[in-house]
């Protein structure tokens, strides 16, 4: 994998694994948290909707949903996505914030083709025309992919990874005339490594490049490609940093910024695209990191040392002399717009740098959360939003917490539509307004009769959407297609109130389907009349997937054939609420 830097603005996830998930932790809740403000503007049906608006809690305007789930109207976050979506992000980019899921390749990963969509006013957009050819399923370059940035819709680059045992090939896509392509191919003439992507000025990329046979770092570079415009030339004492070059950040304004590595770590940057300007620092063996703010507020840290560039000279700062009272390494920096500084801590804490003098405490009252579980997250961030003033965090406990001014208080989580009692875990925050946050939360599901547990992953916005959709599961294709691809309208699982409990078979793919009957399902009812004698199996499609099941009397009855069915067939299946889309019916009967 490529580089990783402790506490970066960029996460690079080690090594992505399909791990059972881990207990799911159950934070409290607060009703009395912050919400933020919420549109309820009319949403536009999503390319998978099969009726037109919501189900109980939603506005008395929206009808319900035959075939789809809604949250309710009430609440300060609201779930978008959900479901097995290995591999989901959230990518803020100029203009949208987009989803991805199913990315990743590897002998330890269920990454495969990666499904995109753009978040919209009233959901998820899946048929978004600017997005198409991302992944034709057909050409594996955004298995692993590692960043997307740019500008929407028309000037977008994405960073992606193959990898072996011996090489790493980094390929470089840009979507600049309607279309993607591949602009630095990972493996031509030999294999490249490229890491720390960032737009530049006139929405230029840059990012260092050097060879991916092995870990040799000779020859290291720092390349600009255009993307849709030009590409501003580096000067050469930047463009040839030297083989220990780790992080660039580079602002639309035109200064970049490079950090080379060392006992003594030194920052190369230049403020005018001509000269270029060295400021060196003692790191020790610590690994520092860099943080540009603004062109005027740039800092080095290193394990809890915290120094502001000032010139060719980094200066102390209160921060850092706080934090390394504290023996404990900056995780992550920020900036808000009164000039005071805040910072995450090794261990959970969080140190704010007021402008006015002093440092003071503003822990949540439990550490932050720093770590993403088993499978690590690129994008987000344990502390986001302090750069507009709004800030957010999340809690080792899985809570989110907002900043009111004087105190954090726990924001109120919604229900996972698609669980049988577990709880959101909140891992990541992204922050791209007052009114429009986005939360990446997982938790560990395990239905009736499944014979192991599944790790879902879900996206949770301040803003309400017209649907929740569903990530299709994974059908067992063999790699790399072996995530789900794109995404479905899905009813919410059935409660003992539901008036249509209907019972999912999952995983029909067409393979089990004999002279148009299903033997082996067959075989297990007739063989327990306790369950019933006369059935109405349906075949239908959601989600461009074919789908099999049955009505029950009611959601008991429905658990009872879900647990015979899982156990003896190894399904996953589900008893939900609803009414499936234009079903082809068959009548059992074993009277």
């Amino acid at each position: 994998m490529n580089r990783k830097v402790a506490g970066a603005a960029v996460l690079i996830a080690a090594c992505k694994t399909a791990t059972a998930p881990e207990a799911a932790r159950a934070p409290t809740v607060d009703a009395s948290a912050p919400a933020p403000a919420v549109s309820n503007a009319k949403a536009t049906a999503s390319a998978t909707s099969t009726a037109a608006a919501t189900s109980s809690g939603a506005p008395a305007s929206e009808p319900a949903l035959a075939w789809g789930a809604r949250p309710s109207r009430d609440g300060a976050l609201f779930p978008v996505a959900d479901g097995m979506c290995i591999h989901m992000e959230s990518w803020a980019v100029d203009n949208a914030v987009l989803l991805t899921y199913g990315s990743g390749a590897g002998p330890w990963t269920r990454g495969g083709r990666v499904s995109i969509a753009r978040f919209s006013p009233s959901g998820l957009d899946v048929g978004d025309a600017a997005l198409a050819g991302f992944d034709d399923g057909k050409d594996p370059r955004f298995t692993a992919l590692q960043r997307v940035g740019g500008t929407y819709p028309s000037r977008l680059w994405a960073i992606s990874e193959q990898s072996g045992r011996m090489y790493n090939a980094v390929d470089v896509l840009t979507r600049t005339d309607g279309s993607w392509k591949v602009a630095l191919p990972g493996m031509a003439p030999a294999p490249r490594n490229r890491w720390s992507p960032q737009t530049w000025k006139d929405g230029a990329l840059v990012f260092l490049e050097a060879s991916g046979q092995g870990d040799v770092r000779d020859g290291t570079m720092l390349r600009a490609i255009a993307v849709g415009g030009s590409a501003p030339k580096l000067p050469t004492a930047l463009a040839y940093p030297g083989t220990n070059a780790r992080i660039v950040r580079a602002l639309p304004t035109g200064e970049v910024f490079v950090l080379i590595a060392g006992k003594a770590t030194t920052v190369r940057y230049t403020l005018d695209g001509t000269k270029t300007v060295d400021a060196t620092m003692a790191t020790g063996d610590f690994e520092a990191n860099l943080h540009v703010l603004a062109a005027d507020a740039v800092y080095l840290s290193a394990g809890p040392a915290l120094r502001r560039l000032d010139g060719t000279a980094f200066r102390d700062t209160a921060l850092g002399t706080a934090a390394t009272a504290k023996n404990a390494a900056i995780r992550e920096l920020s900036r808000d717009p009164e000039g005071n500084l805040w910072a995450v801590l090794e261990g959970g804490g969080i140190l704010v740098e007021k402008k006015s003098g002093g440092v003071e405490d503003r822990g949540l009252g439990e550490p932050v959360f720093l770590g993403a579980g088993a499978v690590g997250y690129l994008t987000g961030r344990s502390l986001a939003g302090v750069e507009g003033g709004d800030p957010w965090a999340v809690g080792k406990s899985g809570k989110v917490y907002r900043y009111d001014g004087t105190k954090w208080t726990p924001v109120e989580m919604p229900a996972p539509p698609w669980s049988m009692g577990a709880k959101y875990n909140a891992v990541r925050v992204l922050w791209t307004g007052k009114n429009d946050v986005f939360v990446n939360a997982e938790y560990g599901e395990k239905g009736a009769g499944w014979k192991t547990p599944e790790r879902y992953r879900a996206v949770l916005r301040s803003v309400r959407p017209s649907e929740v959709l569903r990530c299709n599961e994974p059908l067992g294709e063999a790699a790399p297609a072996s995530s789900g691809r794109g995404f479905r309208s899905w009813p919410p699982l059935a409660t003992d109130a539901c008036t249509t409990p209907f019972l999912v078979v999952f995983g029909e793919d067409g393979t089990k389907k004999v002279n148009g009957k299903y033997p082996r399902i067959e075989a297990q009812l007739k063989a327990h009349p306790e369950l019933g004698t006369r059935f109405t199996a349906m075949d239908f499609t959601s989600g461009g997937r074919k789908w099999m099941g049955l009505p029950v009397k009611s959601r008991a009855d429905g658990l009872k054939i879900a647990e015979l069915l899982g156990n003896k067939l190894g399904e996953r299946p589900e008893v939900v609420c609803g009414t499936p889309p234009s079903p082809e019916t068959h009548e059992w009967s074993y009277e």
